[in-house]
């Protein structure tokens, strides 16, 4: 578990990260942030991503009847690399 405060003009928040690292696909992270206004009224908001690897989103597209043709870091202009942000994948069904 990661727990840190900031604070944000006015707001004060508190943000806790779970991250379920126990061999799952894929991985779940679970974020619930605590946000407290300046007459001391909080908040707690909670948002769950799931993060998959290449491979685990190859598979997903080939089970669909869709292929893995390309995987860019910026649309159409840089392939990805390895430690990139984001990544746009292009498939063709077939």
């Amino acid at each position: 578990m990661f727990r840190r405060w900031k604070s944000d003009l006015c707001v004060l928040r508190l943000i806790q990260l779970n991250y379920s690292s126990q061999q799952k696909t894929p991985t779940r992270l679970e974020v619930t942030s605590t946000f407290i206004k300046p007459g001391g009224e909080a908040e707690i908001k909670t948002g769950i991503d799931y993060i998959y690897s290449l491979n685990e989103l190859g598979n997903m597209l080939q089970s669909a009847g869709l292929g893995l043709k390309k995987v860019y870091s910026i649309p159409g202009r840089k392939e990805f690399t390895l430690g990139e942000p984001r990544a746009y994948l292009v498939a063709q069904k077939g």
